[in-house]
């Protein structure tokens, strides 16, 4: 069964306009769906979505002051210490 469409309205640099003329008819598609594309495959790469990096966010259990005195914790000096 076909998705219900929404109608969206847009504006282009008169540049990027042309482009996506040139793209539709060189491609046989329509200008929406070259937008459908564009938007399935930007949101589909979006490195935040699932970053793996993210999973380690509160799995660590420590001091509450590390990111602060991080020198202290790692050399057992203080920053002022170590210049």
């Amino acid at each position: 069964m076909p998705q219900k469409m929404v109608r969206k309205q847009v504006y282009l640099p008169s540049v990027q306009e042309q482009k996506l003329k040139k793209f539709a008819r060189k491609n046989s598609v329509t200008e929406a769906e070259i937008f459908r594309r564009a938007i399935d495959n930007y949101i589909q790469e979006d490195p935040l979505e699932e970053d793996p990096l993210l999973e380690l966010f509160g799995c660590y259990d420590g001091e509450e002051d590390e990111s602060l005195h991080h020198d202290e914790y790692v050399y057992g000096q203080t920053s002022k210490d170590l210049r």
